[in-house]
């Protein structure tokens, strides 16, 4: 388990016993009864159809995105996840028949309403955090929550590549807390460059707002720099010492948006899942 995963299971303690194919989630076993759970609760089915034991695409998919401990967190409070055995007899075979999966195949995963209707595209081909976390969210739609939303961003941004920009401050306390809020921002860091308190912002490109970060930016009266930040690692997050958000583990995106939230007086509980929010009660 990461280091995150191993602080959130303090919470709700994540399937560890589960064999590598299946990650960290308690999977629901049997579709009729996963479908009366469906309809109860109004959560979408999550449908993991896969080979236990598999090959290493089936062990690498359930050791990265399905041990991601944001993604097991969404797997279990936002849907019911079921897995279905494609390489057994029985029940599993005639689900696997239904759905027109083929047996002994790599990972697959379906979101379906109570009734079996597609709720989103099936994942299969692509078997990584960032497509599942991005294949979460289209099956959510609108219900899709802001931190869930922010993993999809941060982890296909951290496949596709970032790039880093660094801004002169006249307090990177404050810089951070500003820059931070900008949509795109996956990352910061405060230190010094040219003896100027300074940030250094991770930015996935493809969805930075230019806009935004230009207005950011001025409001600062900030200046962009060039050169190797020296980090000071004290200052980050300054916003955040002394609340009870300060002891939950985040990713480096989490941490820049609750950062700025808390700043600015809000509630940084949208950027957080269930499992992190319950650290903090």
């Amino acid at each position: 388990m990461t280091p995150m995963s191993t602080a959130l299971s303090e919470a709700t303690p994540y399937a560890t016993e589960n064999p590598a194919e299946l990650g960290l989630v308690h999977w629901r076993r049997g579709l009729r009864s996963a479908q009366a759970e469906s309809r109860t609760t109004g959560k979408p089915l999550l449908v993991l159809f896969d080979e236990v034991p598999g090959c290493s695409t089936v062990k690498g998919f359930g050791r990265v995105a399905l041990s991601h401990p944001l993604l097991a967190d969404a797997a279990e409070t936002l849907f019911v996840p079921l897995f279905v055995s494609n390489n057994e007899e029985g029940e599993d075979r005639d689900v696997l028949l239904q759905f027109g999966e083929r047996p002994w195949d790599n990972p697959a995963v379906r979101f379906l309403s109570p009734q079996g209707r597609p709720v989103g595209s099936r994942l299969y081909g692509e078997w990584t955090a960032a497509s599942l976390a991005e294949h979460m969210v289209e099956a959510l739609g609108a219900d899709a929550p802001p931190w869930l939303v922010l993993v999809a961003q941060e982890e296909r941004a951290a496949a596709a590549g970032t790039v880093t920009e660094t801004y002169g401050a006249w307090c990177f306390w404050q810089g951070e807390a500003t820059l931070g809020a900008v949509p795109g921002v996956v990352g910061t860091r405060t230190g010094f460059l040219g003896g100027h308190e300074a940030v250094e912002l991770v930015i996935d490109p493809s969805r930075l707002d230019r806009g935004a970060l230009r207005h950011a930016v001025d409001a600062l009266g900030a200046k962009p720099l060039q050169g190797e930040l020296r980090p000071s690692p004290d200052d980050d997050n300054h916003a955040l010492r002394g609340t009870p958000w300060s002891a939950v583990p985040m990713t480096e995106a989490q941490a820049a948006r609750v950062n700025a939230t808390v700043a600015a007086g809000g509630d940084p509980s949208p950027w957080l899942s269930p499992r992190q929010r319950a650290l903090v009660r």
